[in-house]
């Protein structure tokens, strides 16, 4: 489905929140601490795996346009290109602790809310319907809550590594 006006402006504040020095672009480095900022712990490798896909135009930076595409294949709008290896078991522990760190209850699965206040955390300003879209396409037992090994599936979509699922 489109991206409506609300979603646009969200998307548009955080860009404007991880281009740093206000260039209009986000360079690598910016990109790598808007992925901490997410508790996404990746290599430099991964980073520049996801950047390289993202800067379509091959600037060296991503503008909002390739911004807003890596955001659809973030939120599973879009395919994503070409997976890329598999994580390490550093990727993974560091992975368990941005999972326990959003699994506010230690229950062992993230809730909807658990899941917007790790985007909220994040910088990220999603409405409820992408929060819940997101969450939805993560859950994919459907038990209301996202567990461990689901999270690590949202992880690789986020990060590019594999191809979301189609709706």
């Amino acid at each position: 489905p489109p991206r409506d006006d609300a979603q646009t402006a969200a998307l548009r504040k955080a860009f404007q929140t991880y281009d740093k020095n206000s260039s209009g672009s986000i360079t690598k480095l910016e990109l790598a601490q808007a992925f901490r900022a997410a508790g996404m712990s990746f290599d430099a490798k991964t980073v520049g795996e996801v950047f390289d896909k993202a800067d379509t135009d091959q600037s060296g930076t991503i503008d909002f346009k390739e911004f807003l595409k890596l955001s659809d294949i973030l939120s599973g709008r879009v395919k994503a290109p070409v997976a890329t290896p598999p994580r390490d078991d550093a990727q993974t522990a560091a992975l368990r602790k941005a999972f326990q760190t959003y699994d506010k209850n230690s229950s062992g699965s993230i809730t909807k809310l658990e899941l917007a206040q790790a985007f909220r955390a994040a910088g990220m300003s999603f409405d409820a319907k992408t929060v819940g879209e997101v969450f939805d396409k993560a859950d994919t037992d459907q038990s209301g809550t996202i567990d461990f090994k689901e999270f690590l599936k949202l992880s690789d979509i986020l990060s590019g590594r594999v191809k979301a699922p189609v709706a």
